[in-house]
């Protein structure tokens, strides 16, 4: 079957490098994948597909960009659009009216070279308009199977959308070492400036206290932000964090592959702003808090029971020093966490596997 796979890949975001070699292990090994994405060339380097631009800037550049959909999309038997949060109207890093557009023409000319769609695993990001909503109710009824991160998502695209959840609920972690007490994690991205200033000054508190408690705190910058403005978390640490944090080199491919992230099975506690480090560490069973500078954050981790975890931006610093020494006190909610997402990684893979299925060969 050869299929093609359009999101947002090689921006070295581990999350969305951890949900393309997800989606990638649960294809059909016969399978003769391409991949749309950002950096072409990063995208290859990491996951070793053939990949084409995703995108181009500038009125030429997106013909061009569109005119190699149709070659490629004329080779396909399916086109999967996500996942991840690919549908954003309104973003710190994009202009209105952000991707919808680009997965409009995309669908058209999926459409026209005869190649059914299927939005897997995808999210939207809030804040829509009443004519994001219009475009994004095209994208779910241009496509034949639509499988939404959460339901809000689902509600925008289609109606008879399934709730699948997150695609990494299927990635199958490493087998963690044993947990280091003395040791705790943070992960932040860049934000809006008035959400990072309190998010800020919120977990520095924490570092802080933590510090003083005899722990040892490392800084896990899981977003790299090639190719995008506003999205580099390496500057939350160099800003903030240089003399409380001991800044840890994620490499790309070995997180996205796997040995690397066992060592998020390895922390006392993670407080994470980055959704994937917190779902990778709640893969691990380890004690997590997570800043919900977005819906998915707080709907990932009130999915699985773990809404006392989650604080967001306005809430009292205080209140996230509460949750951490929670976290920190018992680790069964984490522990049925993590057992949760084993068994929704059934409800993706069920999901791909009826959509592929349903594919005239």
């Amino acid at each position: 079957m050869r299929i093609g796979i359009a999101g947002w890949f090689g921006s070295d975001n581990v999350g969305d490098e951890l949900l393309l070699s997800t989606t990638l292990r649960l294809l059909p090994p016969d399978a003769d994948v391409t991949v749309f994405g950002a950096d072409p060339d990063r995208v290859t380097e990491v996951h070793g597909v053939r990949t084409l631009p995703l995108a181009g800037s500038g009125a030429v550049a997106k013909v061009r960009a569109m005119a190699g959909w149709y070659r490629e999309l004329r080779k396909l038997d399916v086109l999967l659009i996500g996942p991840g949060t690919v549908f954003q109207e309104r973003s710190p890093a994009l202009r209105w009216p952000g991707t919808l557009p680009l997965f409009l023409r995309m669908c058209a000319v999926a459409r026209a070279a005869g190649v059914p769609v299927v939005v897997f695993g995808a999210g939207v990001r809030e804040d829509t308009t009443r004519v994001g909503r219009a475009a994004l109710r095209l994208i779910g009824h241009s496509s034949v199977a639509v499988g939404t991160r959460d339901a809000v998502s689902a509600s925008l695209l289609r109606g008879d959308a399934e709730v699948i959840g997150d695609v990494a609920s299927a990635w199958v972690p490493p087998s963690a070492s044993g947990r280091d007490l003395q040791r705790f994690a943070v992960a932040l991205r860049p934000l809006s400036h008035v959400a990072e200033y309190q998010v800020v000054g919120a977990v520095t508190e924490v570092v802080t206290s933590l510090n003083g408690a005899g722990l040892v705190g490392e800084f896990l910058a899981f977003g790299g932000g090639r190719g995008a403005n506003g999205e580099c978390d390496r500057e939350i640490w160099s800003r903030y964090f240089g003399h409380l944090l001991r800044e840890v080199e994620v490499p790309l491919i070995e997180a996205t592959s796997g040995p690397w992230t066992a060592r998020l099975g390895g922390y006392a506690v993670v407080v994470a702003a980055r959704l994937h480090a917190a779902v990778v560490s709640l893969h691990l069973a380890t004690p997590t808090v997570a800043i919900a500078y977005e819906r998915k954050v707080a709907g990932v981790m009130e999915h699985l029971g773990l809404g006392a975890f989650v604080w967001t931006p306005g809430m009292p610093a205080r209140t996230l020093g509460a949750m951490v020494e929670r976290a920190l006190a018992d680790d069964a909610p984490f522990i049925a966490a993590r057992d949760q997402l084993s068994r929704e990684a059934g409800e993706v893979e069920g999901f791909l596997r009826r959509s592929l299925a349903a594919v005239p060969s």
